[in-house]
């Protein structure tokens, strides 16, 4: 049920902050499948922001799917201060119009120097074009508490390796309306990334990437910075 690897690195390496878009694959009897991963990133960039004042972080979750429903929680925890992030959310697939399409809820509840936030998110995710080495897609989320949408276009290739492990390419480009930055409506940010896969066993795999997040409009005018950043991650299904 491993989620597709780029789909769930623009969670991972922070170009989304809804829940993770998960496709729950059916088995042959229907069965119950879960997942679980837990990584370590150098540090936790959302939206092409750093959180918890840049300081590296521990991110798990844990997946649970039934046919084309699944449910998640996740956690992160930063190392150099207190901030702590946990996420709830539950999410649905289907196929329409020839494309797979996901969409979500996902409750998010951080703490960080002292001042606890919550929100409500809504999201939508669609494949526009998927084959064996190439993915296109495209993301909406809608936060509650800010009452702003963000988009986010994104594409990955899978670059031909042996199969003792794998290489993907992605990149990305998203659109704030009032989502991350109040009473704003532009470009935000670009995102740039390689990411290696090594499977371990059947149901079990290692990952790591690299990434780099250059701001436009939107981080401009809110932080100014361009970050580069990586991580490892362990992935096992059950």
């Amino acid at each position: 049920m491993f989620s597709p690897s780029f789909l769930r690195r623009l969670l991972l390496v922070g170009a989304l902050a809804s829940g993770a878009v998960v496709r729950a694959q059916d088995d042959e009897d229907g069965a119950v499948s879960s997942e679980f991963q837990t990584g370590v990133l150098s540090a936790y960039v959302s939206e092409g922001r750093e959180n918890f004042d840049g300081s590296p972080v521990i991110e798990s979750c844990a997946v649970v799917a039934w046919q084309s429903v699944c449910l998640e929680v996740g956690n992160v925890t930063a190392f150099d201060n207190d901030g702590v992030e946990w996420t709830a959310g539950a999410a649905v697939e289907a196929e329409w119009a020839g494309m797979a399409w996901a969409a979500g809820y996902t409750h998010i509840w951080e703490d960080f120097d002292g001042e606890a936030c919550e929100d409500d998110e809504l999201w939508l995710a669609v494949d526009m074009f998927s084959s064996e080495s190439w993915n296109v897609c495209l993301e909406s989320v809608y936060s509650f508490e800010a009452d702003g949408l963000y988009w986010i276009a994104g594409v990955s290739w899978t670059v031909p390796t042996p199969d003792t492990f794998e290489v993907a390419l992605f990149g990305a480009v998203s659109w704030d309306d009032g989502y991350a930055l109040e009473d704003f409506s532009g470009s935000d940010h670009v995102e740039l990334g390689v990411e290696v896969v090594l499977p371990l066993t059947t149901h079990s795999q290692l990952a790591g990437f690299v990434a780099g997040s250059w701001g436009l409009d939107g981080v401009r005018a809110d932080t100014n910075r361009d970050l580069f950043f990586g991580g490892v991650s362990y992935a096992l299904e059950f």
